[in-house]
């Protein structure tokens, strides 16, 4: 958790934001799926595991237990929107004033 310091990729960024939104843990298709709708992306499952376990180890999100009938893990947010762009506001307030 003392990782979130990280700054997110546009594409975690995006990741973010569709579970921030979500009313529920996400599957890694339900991603894919988004993506391709909204942002005309289409990305291999294995990239978007790979976002998701760099969201996980920077402990902006969570993996959830395998579900019965799906092949994969359902994914969460940890850190809320709010808390988020709270986090974010302070590292530009120390890169850009020093922290006053």
């Amino acid at each position: 958790m003392n990782n979130r310091k990280k700054q997110l990729s546009e594409t975690e960024i995006k990741i973010m934001k569709y579970l921030w939104s979500a009313n529920e843990p996400v599957m890694v298709s339900d991603i894919m799926q988004h993506f391709r709708q909204v942002h005309g992306k289409t990305y291999a499952a294995s990239t978007v595991n790979t976002m998701l376990q760099r969201l996980v180890a920077s402990g902006y999100a969570e993996k959830g237990s395998r579900l019965v009938g799906h092949s994969g893990y359902p994914y969460s947010y940890k850190v809320s929107r709010e808390d988020y762009t709270r986090q974010q506001m302070k590292l530009y307030q120390r890169s850009c004033f020093d922290d006053s």
